[in-house]
């Protein structure tokens, strides 16, 4: 489990990605906020009384073989 701070621009994208509480494992933690940079931006616009930033809860798990 992570939890993952991100701001949005008004039109959706993304301006800020950080790690607000780390998980166990640091180069799952990277990669996660390393995907997230690459978004180009959300399909739906932010609305504008939505503070900022959206902490997100990122929850793993391993697939079944």
């Amino acid at each position: 489990r992570t939890y993952v701070d991100i701001w949005f621009d008004a039109d959706g994208k993304i301006t800020r990605v950080s790690l607000g509480r780390a998980g166990a494992d640091a180069e799952i933690d990277a990669r996660v906020v390393e995907t997230l940079r690459a978004v180009p931006r959300i399909d739906e616009r932010p609305p504008a009384s939505m503070g900022m930033p959206m902490r997100i809860l990122v929850t793993g798990r391993r697939p079944s073989p």
